[in-house]
């Protein structure tokens, strides 16, 4: 809109394009985006009265009241818009009230930086270390930090945070020597102002600046769509214009270095293209089982696996379409079969992700469901270890309790499960409970009455398993 060489037309339109992604900003009630957004407005108005000051001086009070107005003016429609509009208003109410999830889960991804804080603890390690470390507070799922930086320091450690530093500075040294290439060599000759670089070197620098500002709300950059547009900015700034020099003086890289970005993006294809077939299975077993076609879901996910040994998601999915086959038989005899076969998926899945917290807890339930108690509790005791503050994995160990008939310690994880705000399963079980022990109170009320049968054990009084 500004500093290009572009005609009116495409001006009006790119314009258009702006007023309508300020619109969409606007819906989503994000403070973070709101945040980064004004940054980088912020960062192109700064620019703006730099190459204005700079090319422009007589012009340059005209020029800033105009870019003043224009702003003020898009900024006036939003806020009407905003306080007429019934949608943006419960929008913005949401703003108020912020998930707060980078400052919840920054402990955790504190606690994970000190495992290993010269190396990190590997990529995507935040998924199990953020279930064990998170507090009472974070019952959602962490799958990320919410905040890119910690997430980096975490798996990474300082070196890959010396890494991303030097990438970050080199390419921030590479747009100061363009912008000022531009300046110099293209513009000062021809007094002119506009330049079609100029506005791809603003314009990327001030969308990495909103990107790079966001990463501390959120995992911006772990969405592949996300990342591929920072990748295409980051390369015009580091190469935002040719260099008028003569051919005796243009450096030239050499012909192997040149290739090397190609060569590496063809082997890291390599290296993945193999596993596509199987992830494809999977994602056809997950909708099997989602439409509870047990059948074809076992089936899909027993050939994931086979595709892609290396894969938990095609155990689960085994496991669960198992589980539910095992649930719809009325055959008792084959009902244990399959419990058991599904018990095998799910440790084979445990094989590849230790700990894996679905796994777990399918593992010890089929477990239960096969009676065999005294493995189940080892499979809790690791779910418990390997996420202390679920509220879902402490009403999960209150069922395993029960089950049993282990009614004070099943009591016991219901309750606490309901302090972390589970109440689903947490609820049930504790109405459950409170009908067995009455039951068991009535059993021994009975029994007292009841002469003496000489070989009868004492457990005789205990009801049949749940």
């Amino acid at each position: 809109c500004c500093w290009s060489r572009v005609a009116l037309t495409t001006r009006v339109f790119a314009f258009y394009g702006f007023v309508a992604c300020l619109t969409g900003l606007a819906l989503t009630g994000s403070r973070g985006g709101y945040l980064s957004t004004a940054l980088g407005l912020a960062l192109f108005a700064a620019l703006s009265v730099f190459l204005a000051q700079r090319f422009n001086r007589p012009n340059f009070f005209g020029v800033a009241m105009a870019t003043a107005f224009v702003l003020t003016s898009v900024v006036a429609l939003t806020l009407v818009l905003v306080v007429r509009s019934e949608v943006y208003e419960k929008r913005l109410r949401h703003v108020q009230v912020p998930t707060r999830q980078a400052a919840l889960l920054a402990p955790a991804a504190h606690r994970q930086h000190q495992l290993d804080p010269a190396f990190g603890t590997g990529s995507g390690t935040f998924l199990y270390y953020g279930r064990e470390f998170r507090g009472p507070a974070v019952q959602n799922d962490p799958q990320h930090a919410h905040h890119e930086y910690r997430e980096l320091l975490a798996e990474y450690g300082w070196t890959g945070g010396a890494f991303f530093a030097v990438v970050l500075l080199a390419h921030l040294r590479m747009s100061i020597r363009g912008l000022f290439r531009i300046l110099g060599q293209k513009l000062k000759p021809t007094a002119g102002l506009a330049s079609n670089e100029l506005a791809l070197l603003v314009g990327a620098a001030c969308a990495l600046l909103v990107g790079l500002m966001h990463a501390t709300r959120d995992f911006t950059f772990h969405l592949p769509g996300n990342a591929l547009v920072a990748a295409f900015l980051f390369a015009i700034l580091a190469n935002p214009t040719v260099e008028t020099v003569s051919r005796g003086e243009r450096r030239v890289l050499a012909p192997w270095l040149a290739g090397l970005a190609p060569a590496v993006a063809l082997l890291l294809l390599a290296l993945s293209a193999w596993r596509l077939p199987a992830e494809v299975l999977a994602e056809r077993a997950r909708l099997a089982l989602r439409d509870q076609d047990y059948p074809a879901a076992c089936d899909f996910a027993r050939r994931a696996g086979h595709g892609d040994p290396a894969n938990p998601d095609a155990r689960y999915l085994e496991g669960e379409a198992l589980r539910y086959l095992a649930l719809h038989t009325a055959d008792a005899g084959r009902a244990a079969s399959l419990r058991a076969e599904a018990a095998l998926a799910f440790e084979n899945g445990l094989k590849i992700f230790p700990r894996d917290v679905r796994l777990l807890l399918k593992l010890g339930q089929v477990r239960d469901d096969l009676g065999e108690f005294p493995l189940a509790d080892e499979i809790f005791a690791r779910a418990l270890a390997a996420a202390p503050d679920s509220g879902t994995v402490q009403a999960a160990c209150g069922i395993h309790w029960h089950r049993q008939w282990r009614l004070e310690k099943a009591g016991g994880f219901y309750r606490h499960a309901q302090l972390l705000g589970e109440s689903l399963l947490s609820t049930a079980g504790l109405r459950d409970l409170e009908r067995d022990a009455a039951v068991l109170r009535s059993k021994d009320a009975f029994a007292e009455l009841l002469p003496d049968r000489p070989g009868e054990p004492e457990s005789s009084a205990i009801p049949q398993r749940r």
